[in-house]
């Protein structure tokens, strides 16, 4: 039986492909925007972090000495790091444009994390205008968007398998 499942869900997977490709099933316009937007974005971040990490090299050898090796052990690290952070939003593009459910959850994460920063702040602090303060000039309006992208992404979900 477990077989069968597999079989018949690989098979909805391929239909689902298939009419993605044959214009049946159509993307959601502003996913298809921020999918772009993310691989253009996780493009530009892996091109950055591979420039840097060409100049940890340099600048590391200029160092006399442990500092240096030191230092260029910390900045090879966050280049590391700054890498991975492109290819993941490279590939949640990539997963958005291909409608994958996890890319849709991956780029909604922040939102939805945002969204319960500002409550659990508002509830802690007494004081939802203090809060807004508290966190920057454009925190009302970040939040409102942050809501809106929220309530678009339940609303397109229907959409990814």
């Amino acid at each position: 039986m477990p077989e069968d499942d597999q079989q018949r869900a690989e098979a909805q997977r391929r239909i689902k492909e298939e009419e993605l490709r044959a214009g049946i099933r159509k993307r959601p316009l502003l996913a298809s925007i921020i999918a772009i937007i993310l691989m253009l974005f996780g493009f530009l971040v892996v091109l950055g972090a591979i420039l840097f990490l060409m100049g940890v090299g340099l600048v590391s050898s200029m160092i006399p000495g442990e500092i240096g090796g030191i230092t260029a052990g910390i900045t090879i690290g966050s280049g590391i790091i700054l890498l991975l952070i492109g290819v993941v939003f490279f590939m949640t593009g990539i997963g958005l444009w291909k409608l994958r459910k996890w890319a849709l959850y991956l780029v909604a994460l922040p939102v939805v994390l945002y969204i319960l920063l500002v409550i659990v702040g508002t509830v802690l602090t007494g004081n939802a205008v203090g809060f807004f303060l508290g966190m920057g000039m454009c925190a009302s309006p970040v939040f409102i968007i942050a809501l809106i992208f929220t309530i678009y992404f339940i609303s397109i979900r229907k959409h990814f398998d």
